[in-house]
């Protein structure tokens, strides 16, 4: 399946439920994306494509395909330049076995939203095991998320956790309930779509 998204949005990473064939790499998965999620054990391939025309935006194929995952420690390094991608990473890490950490990220307390507080509510929601610090947070994955349960997941009117918890509602059995489900369209108006599309 060929999906085309804007670059600057996450829709998905690492391998959750399926492999995902996606357009426009460049910031879809960056490299400090892949490393991260690629260190928690999924098998990734980036294919540059040529762009259609002069000044277009870079355009690939990114093909992901689904494995277990293993938690990891993320390198406070990294952070900044994975900020926006961290709710969706601690997705992924849910879903993985292991405990993923992550430091040095209070820049989400003032985004649309304090994501920080939002992924812990959220990930604990879901009965994921998840402490939240003052800069981070720390999950610890059981059986590949096998053990997470539907829940209510409150978005904060933040279009990245609507995102988000749309992604996790997808690696759960039952059914989960998310607030302010347009608030895509700051970002993304076409996500549901791509959703529906993935799913069938």
């Amino acid at each position: 399946m060929r999906i085309t998204v804007p670059g600057q949005d996450t829709v998905s990473l690492g391998e959750l439920t399926w492999p995902i064939v996606r357009d426009h790499v460049e910031r879809v998965i960056t490299a400090t994306d892949a490393q991260v999620v690629e260190a928690m054990g999924a098998d990734i391939e980036v294919e540059a494509a040529p762009s259609p025309s002069s000044g277009a935006e870079p355009q690939g194929r990114v093909v992901v395909h689904g494995r277990e995952l293993q938690g990891a420690e993320i390198p406070r390094e990294k952070v900044p330049a994975l900020i926006d991608e961290l709710p969706i990473l601690a997705v992924v890490a849910a879903f993985a076995s292991g405990t993923t950490r992550v430091e040095g990220a209070s820049e989400l307390r003032v985004k649309e939203s304090d994501r920080l507080s939002a992924i812990v509510e959220g990930l604990r929601a879901l009965g994921a095991d998840v402490t939240e610090s003052e800069d981070g947070f720390e999950i610890r994955g059981a059986d590949g998320g096998r053990a997470l349960r539907p829940g209510r997941l409150r978005s904060f009117g933040d279009h990245r956790m609507v995102m988000a918890w749309a992604v996790a509602a997808l690696g759960v059995e039952g059914e989960c309930g998310i607030d302010h489900l347009d608030q895509v369209k700051i970002s993304y108006p076409g996500f549901w779509q791509t959703l529906d599309r993935l799913v069938c």
